[in-house]
């Protein structure tokens, strides 16, 4: 019994954090599997919740170091123009002005070219580099890790 209302909770946490971002950004700004959370929460779907949310945390990447979390969307391949994992990144909120806090979750792409990985996010037109003041190799190699674990799983498949 314990171990349902455990399970109960985790499916709140869950649920607070996309109303949470609905609140923040709209219902517009949900991806496809959050809207799918939400319908199989609304009907209790134990069995499709369970299913999605190891999907994201299967998606989710974590620096050791806590700063940076990606939450893997999907690819494209562009041949020429190189290849895009689309996500949202989370860095450390930005301080505009004394007081005046940006928060440093973004959606965007890692843009893979030439052996080379891109970060092509921005807040309010605030640049993700501006949001890492002085953890650029930190970021740098967070997606270097993000996606050679993401070809990887791909290329064992």
């Amino acid at each position: 019994m314990k171990k349902l209302m455990k399970f109960e909770a985790d499916h709140d946490a869950h649920l607070d954090s996309i109303l949470d971002k609905i609140n923040k950004s709209g219902i517009d700004s949900l991806t496809k599997i959050e809207n799918e959370f939400l319908n199989a929460y609304s009907t209790s779907d134990a069995e499709k919740m369970l299913y999605i949310e190891k999907i994201e945390v299967k998606k989710t990447f974590t620096s050791s170091d806590k700063y940076f979390t990606f939450k893997y969307s999907h690819k494209e391949d562009f041949d020429d123009e190189g290849v895009f994992y689309y996500g949202t990144i989370t860095v450390p909120n930005l301080e505009i002005r004394v007081g005046e806090i940006l928060d440093g979750e973004m959606e965007g792409y890692i843009w893979m070219i030439d052996g080379e990985t891109i970060p092509v996010f921005e807040n309010q037109g605030w640049d993700i580099l501006e949001f890492c003041n002085n953890l650029e190799y930190e970021l740098d190699s967070f997606l270097d890790y993000v996606v050679s674990t993401i070809e990887d799983e791909k290329n064992s498949e």
